[in-house]
């Protein structure tokens, strides 16, 4: 499966406190630059709610949604992945980040509204020189 528009997000894993901006979302959108797939990256610490998630994904029409997450809050995390995939059904859900390479595929479990999951550095998953494609989750 290759995708053509992909939105990236970071999950906000500590709302109230600044962090230095997302470096492994940085990293896939340098991959999908280079692939020449049209993407755009949303930080929830910027101060980004729900509502506007989903109108960005409402213009944007991406054919997978990116979403980097740590394990503080995760909880708060899946129930805003399971709110946007109630919308959205149609999109494939990919979840990457120090939650993801800890958790593995328990996520699948724990979240369902996930379609794959990314571990350890999602820009060599992905293939630096080479077009977005997963064939299968873990």
């Amino acid at each position: 499966m290759r995708f053509e528009r992909v939105l990236l997000v970071a999950l906000a894993s500590q709302p109230n406190r600044p962090n230095a901006p997302n470096v492994g979302l940085g990293y896939i959108a340098e991959v999908a630059a280079r692939a020449g797939i049209e993407h755009d990256v949303l930080d929830m610490l910027l101060g980004y709610s729900v509502d506007q998630i989903k109108a960005r994904i409402r213009a944007f029409e991406p054919d997978l949604l990116g979403f980097s997450m740590m394990t503080a809050h995760y909880k708060k995390n899946y129930e805003l992945i399971r709110d946007i995939k109630s919308v959205f059904l149609n999109i494939p859900v990919v979840v990457g980040g120090a939650h993801a390479s800890t958790y593995r595929e328990q996520i699948l479990f724990d979240c369902p509204e996930i379609d794959f999951v990314i571990v350890l550095e999602g820009e060599r998953d992905t293939g630096i020189d080479s077009p977005m494609e997963w064939t299968c989750c873990v």
